[in-house]
């Protein structure tokens, strides 16, 4: 009975020296790690987790009881499983591992990390366990991605052709960032107090997916979101109940199908709110928060400039073609002299009148100044005179040339407009009266 006690006894104590012993190697472990990153742990190699230091569970949320039956895949969201999978079997063949993944919070958040594993072995040396460290670099990755899409969102400004693509081109940026699966744009006419949705992008509310909005507040029996943040020219984010109570008292009703949770940002430029950017879901309350908000606070301006200079860009081009257009159609020659005094530009209609071409009719520009034409007065005469026959100043009626000339160079010298009739030479070698 003795011998059986004192067996006991050292067997007892050969465990309690085995479990000290393991003690030991984990604080040497960690202590040989710790410079490497903040965070360490331990698994085996099946990714049952066998340690993990305080800082490593206050970071993620965990405690020490929700991690005692842990596999480290449980720690990464559901989408990346294969991928931690890999990562054990690539730890155990190559003897450690290092890069970039995705841990989950326990409150849902996803941190992405930067791990180092390595792995260790026995007495006997066969491997047994992985050691690692992770350092929690979600903000750097975040602001990268920021400035990725700023730069993404300037450049678009040049790359797109008009400014669908270019709202195509905001959306795909920004789901870089933050969730836009339902994603809208609002621009505000301040002259009517209107609201124009151009963009609309929804899961749910269709309205609007297909051709722009337009959307006139002052006569709506309808509250809307959007409009409170051009009021205030402030962000705002709303849940569902939130929403009905603020519709119920403006004493309207909501437009549109009501998400669980709402965020909008003001679009603007020089002070002044141009319209709104907005993010919403409908199925989880919780999908943003104030990060959202310094997310989206932090491109509007970018994408305000984007947009307007888009809006300018294609006014001018608009602009342009009804210039254009004009120009095109009207019987009138209308026409463009450089300081020269050579035509650079002759409108279509010359063609009716002169019968010759307004390519045919723009010669070559030579040195001639028209504005020194003070101590050169003969020059321009000169000039015409030595012109080839084929030039607008070449097919002036030679019997109206100098009349011609001396009221050009009068309002070259006073700067100032002119009126004259004169005669021309046509193709057809008639006269013809202008």
């Amino acid at each position: 009975m003795t011998i059986e006690v004192t067996t006991d006894k050292k067997s007892q104590k050969k465990i309690a020296d085995l479990k000290k012993t393991e003690k030991n190697k984990h604080r040497q472990y960690r202590e040989a790690i710790k410079d490497l990153s903040d965070f360490t742990y331990m698994h085996d190699l099946e990714g049952n987790i066998l340690d993990s230091d305080l800082n490593s569970m206050a970071e993620l949320g965990y405690s020490t009881a929700d991690l005692e039956n842990a596999n480290i895949i449980d720690l990464v969201p559901e989408r990346y499983a294969d991928r931690q999978k890999k990562y054990l079997d690539k730890v155990i063949q190559n003897g450690a591992d290092k890069g970039i993944t995705t841990f989950k919070t326990k409150d849902g958040r996803e941190l992405v990390i930067e791990y180092k594993n390595l792995l260790l072995h026995d007495n006997s040396g066969k491997p047994d366990r992985i050691i690692g460290s992770f350092r929690n670099i979600s903000d750097q990755v975040h602001a990268e991605k920021i400035n990725r899409a700023l730069f993404d969102i300037s450049n678009a400004v040049n790359t797109t052709f008009n400014l669908d693509e270019l709202y195509k081109s905001i959306h795909a940026s920004l789901g870089n960032i933050i969730d836009t699966t339902n994603f809208y744009i609002a621009l505000y006419n301040e002259e009517d107090d209107s609201l124009f949705f151009p963009y609309i992008v929804d899961e749910v509310d269709m309205e609007g997916m297909d051709n722009p909005v337009y959307y006139n507040v002052s006569d709506s029996e309808h509250y809307l979101l959007t409009y409170d943040v051009i009021k205030t020219s402030q962000p705002l984010m709303v849940k569902n109940e939130e929403c009905l109570e603020r519709a119920r008292h403006e004493n309207k009703k909501p437009k549109g199908i009501v998400a669980e949770v709402w965020l909008g940002v003001p679009l603007m430029i020089k002070g002044k709110t141009i319209g709104v950017m907005t993010v919403q879901s409908y199925t989880d309350p919780n999908r943003f928060n104030q990060d959202d908000i310094n997310i989206l606070n932090a491109v509007s301006d970018q994408i305000s400039l984007a947009i307007h200079r888009k809006i300018s860009e294609e006014a001018l081009k608009e602009s342009e073609e009804r210039y254009r257009n004009m120009i095109e159609n009207i019987n009138d020659i209308i026409f463009s002299r450089n300081p020269d005094g050579e035509f650079i530009f002759l409108s279509p209609s010359v063609e009716i009148i002169t019968g010759f071409k307004p390519n045919e009719l723009i010669r070559t520009p030579k040195s001639t100044d028209i504005y020194s034409l003070t101590t050169r007065q003969n020059d321009i005469r000169q000039y015409y005179k030595n012109s080839n026959p084929v030039s607008y100043d070449s097919i002036i009626h030679p019997d109206d040339r100098d009349s011609v000339f001396t009221t050009i160079e009068k309002a070259v010298q006073e700067i100032s407009t002119y009126k004259m009739i004169y005669r021309i030479i046509t193709k057809s070698n008639k006269p013809h009266w202008v």
